[in-house]
């Protein structure tokens, strides 16, 4: 594929994005940007275990234990308890790791501080060790993750899900104008991975409560969800608020997280002694959505894909779409509970719905997926990051026709985009 035309200019001789990578999917990804949507721009693409090796610098040992807590939570969290073991044995090693990607890290920005920083996620252990080095440089960031929508990409200055730019207000989206912009993805349109389980028979109760599982490990678990930290917790609030809701009819329908590792034979055995409770792994997702009377989610994005269905979503964590008279949000087992006897007297506002839709397919997100990237996707980059950085606040090294010719190309892929 050609790289996306832009204005003459002439590049920078400073590294303007340096893009931090951990898996060879991302190196990928980051290189195809760096080649077909930033020509213009220095950019470099580098692995966090890839950096040169550097002298050693001094971590304090506060903020050192904070990153090796959050990295165990990442590696460890809701696994048996015989890999707190391998957890105590392996300790000294992590240390050594964030100790030595510290160090060459700190090094590597000092010697070319780049513009702007781009990683994927930012909740990683190593981007939790990169937030420690950027405390001294105060380098801008760029977060990238899967998108929002279907067929489209997250990139944000803020950072992802529930630290993500995107208004809470739910009287900013009366201002959203409906835009005929062409995109590449389909808002009904997700294909969703059907997870079978062939012991398992279903008979799918005819008024239920879809509870859609996360990956215990996951970011929005350790990092967004203030009072439910495993699945198997809130399964356990969930049979609780149903017990001490007034309905009888109602039933819960548990699903496993396609690509979570965590086994629930326990659970699974809990389901079939109750009258009410059950798991189904063999419905098509956005079917079972659709039937269900509400979804009560964590803070997962199958929240914002069943409000696209048109059903009612209760959140028990942090989540971007938690906005007044479009999502339920419940902190506590008697909430939920509360909002479970409550539920046929709610109704998501429409028109607060297609405005928050319409603001984050024409203005949020970045159409396409990003494994798999078209001239679209691109451009859309480019115009994104060229117009952040020209309004960033440039420092003192940074000169005036620098910026100038930043603004100048922003406007003119703006124009042709």
């Amino acid at each position: 594929m050609k790289p996306v035309n832009l204005p003459v200019a002439e590049k920078s001789p400073h590294t303007d994005v340096l893009f931090l990578y951990r898996t060879k999917k991302k190196k990928r990804y980051f290189n195809l940007l760096k080649e077909q949507s930033l020509t213009l721009l220095n950019c470099q693409v580098q692995s966090y275990h890839g950096l040169p090796s550097a002298p050693s610098v001094l971590l304090s040992e506060r903020v050192l234990q904070q990153i090796v807590h959050k990295a165990e939570l990442e590696l460890y969290n809701a696994k048996s308890e015989s890999w707190q073991r391998v957890k105590l044995l392996a300790r000294p090693i992590l240390i050594g790791q964030i100790r030595l990607l510290y160090s060459r890290l700190f090094h590597y920005l000092t010697k070319s501080p780049p513009k702007l920083v781009a990683i994927w996620n930012g909740h990683k252990w190593q981007d939790n060790v990169f937030h420690a080095v950027n405390q001294h440089f105060g380098i801008a960031v760029s977060y990238f993750e899967n998108g929002v929508l279907p067929q489209s990409t997250t990139m944000d200055f803020n950072g992802i899900n529930a630290l993500n730019s995107v208004p809470r207000e739910a009287r900013f989206y009366d201002s959203v104008v409906s835009k005929n912009i062409e995109s590449n993805f389909k808002i009904k349109g997700r294909k969703y991975k059907q997870h079978k389980n062939p012991q398992i028979s279903f008979n799918r109760p005819k008024k239920y409560l879809l509870v859609p599982f996360q990956k215990d490990r996951d970011s929005q678990i350790l990092d967004n969800s203030p009072w439910i930290k495993s699945m198997s917790q809130l399964f356990h609030v969930l049979i609780e608020a149903l017990e001490m809701s007034h309905t009888e009819d109602l039933h819960i329908v548990f699903r496993e997280h396609p690509s979570a590792k965590t086994k629930y034979n326990s659970l699974y055995k809990l389901a079939a002694k109750h009258p009410r409770v059950c798991f189904d792994q063999q419905s098509e997702l956005s079917e079972i959505i659709a039937h269900a009377e509400a979804v009560i989610t964590i803070n997962s994005t199958v929240g914002l894909e069943s409000l696209l269905l048109g059903t009612k979503v209760i959140t028990l964590g942090e989540a971007f779409y938690n906005i007044e008279s479009m999502v339920l949000g419940a902190r506590s087992t008697p909430a939920l509970s509360q909002h479970i006897n409550t539920l046929d007297s709610f109704s998501v506002d429409p028109h607060l719905l297609k405005g928050f839709i319409e603001f984050l397919k024409n203005e949020y997100v970045i159409p396409g997926d990003w494994k798999k990237p078209e001239a679209l996707h691109y451009k859309a980059i480019q115009t994104r990051i060229l117009k952040h950085l020209a309004n960033l606040k440039i420092a003192e090294h940074h000169n005036v026709k620098e910026h100038t010719q930043l603004s100048t190309l922003a406007m003119e892929t703006q124009k042709t985009a």
